[in-house]
């Protein structure tokens, strides 16, 4: 990771540390072995348990995707069954790319979380009642999204994961319930399953296998979900600060004498030194504290492009695998919702379809949001009483303003940007091709 430059990192006050949503997801995965800082800690039971976290982890991706891709090259003569193992298959894929990326970026997810949380002060002073409050809102949007997307996933989970045995009334032939019993998920079992107790036996194979393999997956987009959410409200912070800046370090009497000079008529700020040091002379102090203060800001501003260019190198795989398959997954899902034949197939491919819906959407909103807060800064700068101040803090000034001027944008890869214009554009893609699939099935 490159060397991020930091003005004031400092931990923000215990109270709103507990709020933290990082926290929370770190524990999570530090059960399947993944960003454990082995650096901090030499406790030789805890690094054992860690290497067996990551092992099974491995293999339960290893041992999904296999299945996956068996089952999906059985039902080739199938379209119906087919399209549904591809739904699968393509989920798994994403799966693979999100932690596999968490795996390998180890290092670098750990520095920028680290960076991150203590990023919230411009300035070497405590913050303010408004960055309090856009801090608290922050972490209080970033827990709640995310208890959001993993209760969403939770039920998508135990809907797919339910047993359902088929039973046919066949006049000619008589069959037995354990003949028509089939796994919950369309997973390859390496061992027959019709009889009990290994029906039983490959049930829990197939459900604790794909939930261990999807349950990290859905976690590493909450870790997304965070950083967004803590990038966006620190572009937030700073623009607060940029605002504020006339009042923030200013005492009383430098207060007084910039509302005198505002009220110079227009004449008289035309016929005076254009870069306003005349009107600056009896407050060199004044002069001083705003260099420093803006000094501040702009390796601030710097700071936070630094973080949002990390962030970019880690995201930009499971972005691009995010939306390179978002349109034939929710065809597909769409495509099983309709020709779901009862209302429990028809819930399980409704709530398989929303969530994926919800995982695009919350990516290219937060990606939008960032984008949006980041040119946010450039108005705040630009609306500070920029040309009363002297020469010195008129280029620090504009040295933000140019700055802000070029949007921070997250990209899927070298192919699309995250925003909702292109969740739109995304959306639009699969109803081509749904109308595509239901066609094909039709003549078939």
């Amino acid at each position: 990771m490159s060397a991020t430059i930091q003005l004031f990192p400092k931990l923000l006050p215990e109270g709103l540390r507990k709020r933290s949503a990082f926290t929370m997801i770190l524990s999570i995965l530090h059960l399947g072995g993944m960003l454990v800082d082995t650096s901090e800690n030499t406790n030789l039971r805890i690094l054992i348990f860690n290497v067996l976290g990551k092992c099974f982890t491995i293999a339960c991706l290893i041992i999904v995707s296999v299945g996956f891709l068996v089952e999906t090259i059985k039902e080739l003569g199938n379209f119906e069954e087919f399209a549904e193992c591809l739904k699968y298959l393509l989920k798994q894929s994403r799966n693979v790319i999100k932690v596999g990326t968490v795996l390998v970026q180890k290092n670098k997810i750990l520095d920028l979380i680290k960076t991150v949380e203590e990023s919230f002060y411009v300035h070497d002073k405590d913050l303010t009642v408004e960055e309090t409050t856009i801090v608290r809102k922050c972490m209080d949007n970033a827990r709640r999204f995310s208890f959001i997307y993993l209760f969403q996933w939770f039920c998508t989970l135990v809907l797919e994961s339910s047993i359902k045995e088929e039973i046919h009334e066949m006049e000619t032939q008589n069959f037995t319930n354990e003949n028509l019993r089939k796994m919950p998920i369309k997973l390859w079992v390496p061992f027959p399953t019709e009889n009990t107790p290994f029906y039983q036996i490959g049930v829990v194979y197939n459900v604790l296998f794909v939930i261990s393999g999807s349950w990290f997956s859905a976690v590493t987009d909450t870790l997304i979900f965070t950083f967004l959410f803590y990038m966006t409200s620190q572009f937030e912070i700073l623009g607060c600060s940029i605002k504020n800046m006339r009042k923030d370090r200013i005492g009383e009497i430098h207060l007084k004498q910039e509302e005198n000079i505002e009220l110079l008529t227009q004449w008289q700020r035309e016929n005076l030194n254009q870069d306003s040091d005349y009107l600056m002379t009896s407050s060199s102090g004044y002069n001083r504290e705003m260099e420093n203060y803006l000094a501040s800001c702009v390796v601030y501003h710097q700071q936070l492009l630094q973080n949002v260019e990390v962030l970019k190198t880690i995201m930009s795989p499971i972005e691009a695998v995010e939306v390179l398959t978002a349109s034939i997954l929710i065809a597909l899902s769409g495509f099983n919702l309709i020709l779901s034949d009862d209302t429990a197939n028809m819930v399980r491919n409704a709530t398989f379809l929303i969530y994926i819906i919800l995982g695009l959407g919350m990516h290219c909103w937060l990606a939008g949001r960032l984008t949006t807060q980041s040119v946010q800064v450039y108005y705040d700068a630009y609306s500070s009483l920029w040309y009363i101040q002297t020469t010195s803090i008129k280029k620090s000034i504009s040295m933000i303003i140019m700055r802000a001027q070029k949007p921070v944008v997250l990209n899927a890869g070298p192919f699309f940007s995250l925003s909702l214009e292109t969740f739109g554009k995304i959306m639009q893609t699969s109803y081509s091709y749904l109308t595509l699939l239901t066609q094909v099935n039709e003549e078939e």
